[in-house]
Parts: structure tokens; C-alpha cells; sequence
């Protein structure tokens, strides 16, 4: 059995298209794993909010990243509902990613739609003003005693289900 190369490696056709919402983030670390995660599954576009346009300059973001924002599109954004509205104009099923009280597990979801995931902060997840406005919100089933996980590996979660079963 051989390893497959980065020249060898042939992506898989994308189903459809997923753009990744991104609430004002910490640490250009965290901000450099979702790009990756992102690039990874064939997200359309990466929207980060103005406040972390600095971090994709930072040498943490850009050695996370991988050199993975090459090859994926980042736009800014400075007002979160503002984009909500726009993105549900161009017909965008706007998924939150949180478990709350009227969230629902992520492997129920499907949709024919374009999905727009808006992920959260890495310690205070999304805010209620920003949950009200989405069409649905999903949560991972956990097993653990743990309450949260960690935002990437969440996202990495979230987009393989909206890549493959949605």
C-alpha cells in the first residue's frame, strides 16, 4: 500500500456549495485550523468578521493554516446580521452551529438549499441576537461528559455532514 502525494491526490466532485461563517475569533490559530477544515471540504467561500482580517498576515495563521487560504476565498464582514440578510437573499439556508435549548442534532438536517454555517466564538459561541436570525440551529450529538468541543473540530463535523449527507 502506497501513500497517495499531494500531486496523486484527485478531490472529490463537491455536491454543493458551502460558505463558512465565522464569528469574531481569538486566536489566529484557531483561525488558520478552520481554513484548512474549510479548504478541505470544498467550502466556497470563508467569511471572517473585519476584526481578525490582521490575523491572516500572522505567521500562527498562516503555519495552522497550511498554506490552505491560497486556494480558498476570504471575505470580510463588519455587521454579522447585515450578512445573515444578504446571504438569505441569495437563497442561503443559514445553519448555526450551538447547542441550545431549541437546537436540533446536525444529523437530522437536510436541505437542497446553498448552506451558510455560522460558527461561533471559541469560548462564547454564537450570540442569542445572531441564533434568532438564522433558519436553524444545530448541535453535535456528544457522548461525553463534556459540554463543548472545540470550534474546529466541531466545524470539521459540521462540514462533513453538509458535504456528504445534506
Amino acid at each position: 500500500m502506497k501513500q497517495i502525494s499531494h500531486e496523486e491526490f484527485k478531490p472529490a466532485p463537491l455536491k454543493r456549495s458551502i460558505l463558512l461563517v465565522c464569528s469574531p475569533l481569538q486566536s489566529p490559530g484557531s483561525l488558520g485550523s478552520l481554513c484548512r477544515t474549510a479548504e478541505a471540504f470544498g467550502v466556497e467561500q470563508l467569511l471572517i468578521h473585519q476584526s481578525n482580517i490582521d490575523f491572516l498576515k500572522l505567521p500562527r495563521f498562516i503555519k495552522t493554516s497550511r498554506h490552505s487560504f491560497k486556494n480558498i476565498h476570504i471575505d470580510s464582514y463588519d455587521n454579522l446580521i447585515l450578512l445573515i440578510e444578504k446571504l438569505k437573499e441569495k437563497d442561503h439556508l443559514i445553519l448555526g452551529l450551538e447547542h441550545c435549548d431549541q437546537s436540533n442534532n446536525l444529523k437530522s438536517f437536510r436541505s437542497q438549499k446553498k448552506v451558510a454555517i455560522i460558527i461561533g466564538n471559541e469560548k462564547s459561541g454564537i450570540e442569542r441576537s445572531i441564533l434568532d436570525k438564522t433558519d436553524a440551529v444545530a448541535h453535535i450529538e456528544m457522548y461525553g461528559k463534556n459540554s463543548s468541543m472545540n470550534v474546529t473540530q466541531a466545524t470539521a463535523i459540521a462540514l462533513y455532514h453538509c458535504a456528504n449527507f445534506m
